[in-house]
């Protein structure tokens, strides 16, 4: 179970990286992890997660917002 409330939605991951792209060139982020000063900027704007649409995916921000409601082992 996820606990996600204000996740930034994206319709598909090509439009994730345009504007992750964007705001990395934008203000001149030279770092190894550029992806983590977008998370940042999410972070700030009020987002707790990113939501990728066409993959059916999301993706939060923070460990503790993910929990195991129930576990299944399939043999």
């Amino acid at each position: 179970m996820l606990n996600v409330k204000k996740p930034k939605i994206y319709s598909d991951g090509t439009s994730y990286l345009v504007a992750a792209e964007s705001y990395i060139k934008e203000n001149n982020i030279d770092t190894f992890l550029p992806s983590f000063e977008f998370t940042n900027f999410l972070k700030s704007q009020g987002y707790d997660a990113v939501e990728i649409q066409s993959l059916g995916c999301i993706l939060v921000f923070e460990p503790d917002q993910v929990v195991v409601v129930k576990t299944e082992v399939f043999r």
